[in-house]
């Protein structure tokens, strides 16, 4: 069969953090709808940020919709910073929009500058997830594990960058729950105390921008799950649902629930595969098949009043025998899904 001859660029390899992904369902046909005009005038305060109005997105008084990638580890400490000028404008290039990085506590702020820079330069906004849960994040330090180094953590990222409109948004955290502790209600009235405490936190430095919780979805939607859910969102600090799911399935509750509250929502991470060993080439159709699924939900997406898609995520390949971010829900250069993007870019 016909291969892509796929262009890894040189680059250490860090030890990936896997997402879990839920068993694929099928997908309902949501009800179309138009982007609406913006609900308020620009707030002056807020000029050249994204900020929330009602349940949509707005820059300046306009809609505001993105497409774009997760380059998780653009931020380092494995990946030299170097490579940041060559995947941001290769990015850009491809028509993403928002690119989202990881800006845990052990990342250098001077080089977060320095990549907002290039954003600024290419036209590129980054959303910064705050911290990891898949690093020791158990009940106890929901409980107030997190009021030292990661509280002084969000104060010091986001007073130094709240004035730099390439930043799109802030999220808490990669993906937080309670899976660890079986769903227990005391480990979810821990987590809900630390959205409240940390986001307000945010709120109170920037009054702009969007601020995310970062979590997946709704879980199972038992009903505890889905009052857990429910009341995370109804918090006033936090306006903006995140949600990472597969391309193949359709969140069909948690978008209601974020119409019904009055939230934009956006796809945080979309996992699509195309099955192939490690970084070998994989077969053209095998990737076309993959962009076709994508640009069906995109679509979908959009027309059920979705703001943002992200994928999961971009991949520098084969790096000296090591493995860098290559298996099959990685899409590298030339992929046909970056067609399907730049389609879809404003």
């Amino acid at each position: 069969s016909p291969t892509v001859v796929l262009e890894p660029t040189p680059l250490p390899s860090p030890s990936p953090v896997t997402t879990p992904e839920p068993t694929p369902s099928p997908i309902p046909t949501p009800t179309p709808q138009e982007i609406q005009p913006a609900l308020e005038a620009a707030r002056p305060e807020c000029a050249g940020l994204v900020i929330r109005s009602d349940d949509r997105l707005v820059l300046d008084g306009e809609p505001f919709t993105f497409v774009g990638t997760n380059v998780s580890y653009l931020t380092g400490p494995y990946s030299p910073e170097e490579i940041m000028e060559e995947v941001i404008s290769y990015l850009a290039s491809e028509g993403v929009e928002a690119i989202r990085v990881w800006a845990f506590p052990d990342r250098d702020l001077d080089r977060l500058e320095r990549m907002l820079d290039l954003g600024r330069e290419y036209d590129v906004r980054f959303i910064f997830t705050l911290d990891n849960y898949y690093f020791d994040k158990s009940e106890s330090w929901f409980q107030g594990g997190y009021e030292g180094k990661y509280l002084r953590h969000v104060k010091k990222v986001v007073t130094r960058f709240e004035d730099r409109p390439e930043i799109l948004m802030w999220e808490l955290m990669n993906e937080p729950n309670c899976a660890q502790e079986g769903q227990a209600q005391s480990c979810l009235d821990a987590l809900y105390g630390w959205a409240r405490r940390a986001s307000r936190l945010i709120r109170e430095i920037d009054p702009c921008r969007p601020i995310s919780l970062g979590m997946m979805d709704g879980g199972a939607w038992t009903e505890q799950e889905e009052a857990n859910f429910r009341r995370l969102h109804e918090l006033e600090s936090i306006d903006i649902m995140s949600l990472h799911k597969r391309a193949t399935r359709w969140l069909e509750r948690e978008i209601a629930l974020a119409r019904e509250l009055n939230l934009p929502v956006f796809f945080g991470e979309i996992h699509a595969e195309a099955p192939h060993e490690g970084c070998t080439p994989a077969e053209k159709e095998v990737l076309r098949a993959r962009a076709r699924v994508i640009e069906e939900d995109l679509e979908r997406s959009f027309a059920a009043g979705v703001d943002g898609y992200l994928l999961w995520q971009y991949a520098h390949g084969d790096v000296g025998g090591n493995l860098h971010y290559c298996g099959a829900i990685d899409y590298f250069r030339k992929d046909p899904a970056w067609d399907v993007l730049r389609r879809y870019a404003r």
